[in-house]
């Protein structure tokens, strides 16, 4: 439910509220690339800027080359 949730808020343009979703998911599965793609593709969407999500996601890539 939460994906879902996430892949609405994608689609709606509300970037900001995807990535904190796709981030808490990443969180609890740290090792699911596809949390880190969307993540990265909110993140892309957002300049990499207004949310502290998007800064997991370095940590995210350096543990997933």
């Amino acid at each position: 439910m939460q994906l879902a949730q996430a892949i609405a808020l994608f689609g709606s343009k509300n970037y900001v509220g995807a990535a904190a979703v796709l981030g808490a998911l990443l969180l609890l599965d740290p090792d699911n690339e596809y949390y880190g793609d969307l993540l990265g593709k909110s993140c892309t969407a957002l300049g990499w800027n207004g949310s502290p999500q998007c800064d997991s996601l370095a940590d995210f890539a350096d543990s997933h080359p």
